[in-house]
């Protein structure tokens, strides 16, 4: 039953929809701190929402690049392939491009948390952090909805 609600083309584009909606929060937050805080030193809520959405981003990421496996099963399971090969292909590049942002937002927001841990970390350079992790943000959310407007197609 759990492969059945997986492997449905519903759950996909309900999934693929959740993760731009909550990456366009993430987007409207960061917008109102780079325009309204950029004189502050360190905003450790901006840091717990980019960890969440970065967490989202690359569970997403996993749940694509596995999707062949997933209609494989559905398959196995008498249902129909819910997925072309193509789509599969596709599903899985996408998915591991989410994962390196994920890993890629990550890496910055340990970066910048070790440089204010050593003191060495300025009000510029979060600046400069907020509008890094803003644009990876955008860029996950362009793949994001490329593959499902292609889903959609599919």
């Amino acid at each position: 039953m759990l492969y059945r609600i997986a492997a449905s083309r519903l759950t996909l584009h309900l999934i693929t929809i959740c993760i731009l909606v909550g990456a366009a929060g993430i987007l409207t937050d960061q917008v109102e701190f780079l325009l309204a805080n950029y004189q502050l030193d360190f905003i450790p809520g901006e840091v717990e929402l980019e960890a969440n959405i970065a967490i989202l981003i690359a569970a997403f990421g996993v749940f694509l690049e596995r999707l062949g496996w997933l209609s494989e099963w559905a398959v196995a399971m008498g249902m129909e392939a819910f997925a072309s090969d193509a789509l599969n292909r596709d599903a899985h590049d996408v998915g591991n491009a989410l994962i390196l942002i994920a890993i890629f937002m990550e890496a910055v927001n340990l970066l910048v948390l070790a440089l204010d841990t050593w003191g060495l970390a300025s009000p510029g350079m979060k600046f400069v952090e907020v509008g890094l992790l803003f644009a990876a943000n955008v860029f996950a959310m362009i793949v994001s909805g490329l593959f499902g407007l292609r889903a959609l197609r599919s």
